[in-house]
């Protein structure tokens, strides 16, 4: 049924959420398929999110014990706070709905995502690390907990671990351009500059590709204006980046992206003014990544950067 299900809806799934189609989550036909719905759409943007928590609702309505449903509602509020989309308080919200997943099937790994959410989110960063070695024990391949481990670990500056995951998921995944991304940062970060570089060329296929398929992923177009300055394409990086803010002026991530390609492309000051207006538009935002992001680096003494995110620890090698 649930196949079924997703071939009328003509939803494409991701990998991971593939084996929950051989789950019996909820004995709601209806909600089963409000929730696949919403799975679609939470983290393209910021009104996509907003729909899916309004799919999420109604599945909830039809059945309150949608334990997966609960878990995902948790995770569309906690996405906003990650994404720049909304203030952490999003995750007080999130959290709440996580537990009651978890005391309806205990050891629900989606739930326990959200709940690394809210620790990543608070600077909890033991608490973190350790669910998402226990975690990753669990679940190995699972792409979403993949992504959002190699992430905070690289948040963390242990992008060592990050590199095995992304890795795979590269290799697993082909076509997955965030993974792409984020193993071309890593490498990056390590300062393996010759991989780095050809992964970057690879990175920027692959986005080019998913902009092609998908005119209007402004995600996608954002990491790829990045991908063009670092390519010596600084005119056109620059033009795609104006391009996703005309598309999506509200969508702090976008502005964050923005700023990257700005503060590449030698524009310190252009990149200053969106992470500020980013800043303004959430009061409460995630901060530990700016101070790692690479793209970033030159800003990293810049008083007002400073003010933003506070004082970058130099590595110690």
């Amino acid at each position: 049924m649930s196949k079924r299900i997703v071939d009328a809806l003509q939803i494409e799934l991701k990998p991971g959420e593939l084996e929950m189609l051989d789950r019996v989550p909820t004995r709601s036909a209806e909600a089963y398929q409000l929730y696949l719905r919403a799975r679609a759409i939470m983290d393209i943007g910021r009104a996509e999110n907003m729909q899916a928590e309004e799919l999420l609702r109604q599945a909830l309505a039809l059945d309150p014990e949608f334990a997966l449903g609960l878990a995902t509602l948790g995770e569309t509020y906690a996405r906003r706070a990650v994404r720049w989309w909304a203030s952490l308080d999003s995750v007080e919200r999130a959290l709440p709905l996580a537990e009651k997943a978890l005391a309806l099937e205990p050891g629900l790994l989606e739930a326990q995502l959200v709940q690394a959410m809210a620790h990543r989110l608070r600077g909890e960063v033991p608490q973190l690390l350790e669910m998402l070695d226990r975690l990753l024990a669990i679940a190995p391949d699972h792409p979403e907990l993949c992504e959002w481990a190699a992430w905070s670990y690289m948040s963390s500056d242990q992008p060592e671990r990050a590199l095995v995951l992304l890795e795979r998921q590269v290799e697993r995944h082909p076509d997955a351009y965030r993974s792409h991304s984020w193993l071309w940062q890593c490498l990056d970060m390590m300062g393996r500059v010759e991989e780095a570089k050809h992964q970057s060329q690879v990175t920027m296929e692959v986005l080019m590709e998913a902009v092609r398929r998908h005119p209007d992923d402004t995600y996608a177009r954002s990491l790829l204006a990045a991908q063009l300055v670092l390519a010596g394409e600084t005119a056109a990086g620059v033009a795609q980046a104006e391009r996703t803010l005309d598309m999506s002026p509200h969508d702090g991530r976008l502005r964050y992206n923005a700023a990257c390609t700005f503060a590449r492309a030698g524009m310190p000051e252009r990149a200053l003014a969106e992470l500020k207006e980013g800043v303004r538009q959430v009061p409460t935002y995630i901060s530990d990544w700016p101070r790692r992001d690479p793209d970033l680096a030159s800003l990293h003494d810049h008083p007002e950067f400073i003010a933003m995110f506070g004082k970058v620890e130099k590595s110690a090698s």
